[in-house]
């Protein structure tokens, strides 16, 4: 007799997840004011925005709301968003990886075809070539990254340094 049966009582209850009460910061692409015909087109744009606006009468606060949204919205319009760059190792190496995965797909279809044993061999042998390229250009460009890097720190070049980040 050494089954037991066992009976437990269980009250789970999964929590709310977690999420800011904050909005998202906007970020501008400032990169853009260093072009003179964006910065004239933006210093423009502003200037025709703010003509309307009476900035001296009304209480301050309701000024700053106006001041502010004109001022963002021209900016948003004229040099728009800052959009992050995903780096991505795989198109780095895309013209190797992609024979591999075109070799490994025919492979397939030939084993779903056919189901020979020959063919699983075969199949194995692709599948595991196909991991160890995609390994080897992986760890290829996270090492170049990371030199990269190690380059920009070295040499104090910190706004790049973080942009890489």
């Amino acid at each position: 007799m050494d089954h037991r049966l066992v009976v437990i009582k269980l009250n789970l209850r999964v929590p709310r997840p977690c999420r800011s009460e904050r909005s998202k910061q906007i970020r501008l692409n400032l990169e853009r004011l260093q072009d003179t015909n964006t910065r004239a087109k933006y210093a423009e744009t502003l200037s025709t925005a703010l003509q309307p606006l009476d900035l001296k009468s009304g209480e301050m606060n309701t000024v700053w709301e106006s001041l502010s949204s004109h001022v963002l919205d021209t900016a948003k319009s004229t040099l728009g968003l800052r959009v992050r760059k995903h780096e991505d190792w795989f198109y780095d190496n895309d013209g190797v990886l992609t024979d591999a995965i075109d070799k490994h797909r025919r492979l397939l279809k030939q084993h779903s075809r056919t189901h020979q044993s020959g063919s699983v061999k075969e199949l194995r042998h692709s599948d595991l070539e196909l991991r160890k390229l995609a390994r080897q250009a992986k760890d290829k460009w996270w090492q170049e990254k990371a030199r990269q890097m190690q380059w920009l720190a070295d040499t104090n070049q910190l706004g790049e340094f973080y942009a890489e980040v």
